[in-house]
């Protein structure tokens, strides 16, 4: 699932083109194996510099998300 919102504010002492992905999983996330293929995709197909795009990385416990009316716990 994605959610991309474009035009959005984003000030770094000037107005070239950020990034800022939050990215949320049920275990078995690897920040560390994770961000530079991830930078490097949106750098690619974005044209975002890698060195401005920020990752935030959020292992969430099964039992805090649900579907379907109910947890994944």
């Amino acid at each position: 699932m994605a959610k991309i919102d474009d035009n959005c504010q984003m000030y770094f002492n000037d107005e070239a083109p950020s990034c800022f992905l939050e990215i949320k999983s049920i275990g078995s996330i690897n920040p560390s194996e994770m961000a530079k293929p991830i930078s490097d995709f949106v750098n690619e197909k974005m044209a975002v510099p890698i060195d401005r795009i920020y990752i935030s990385f959020e292992d969430v416990p099964a039992s805090l998300w649900a579907w379907n009316g109910r947890t994944f716990s």
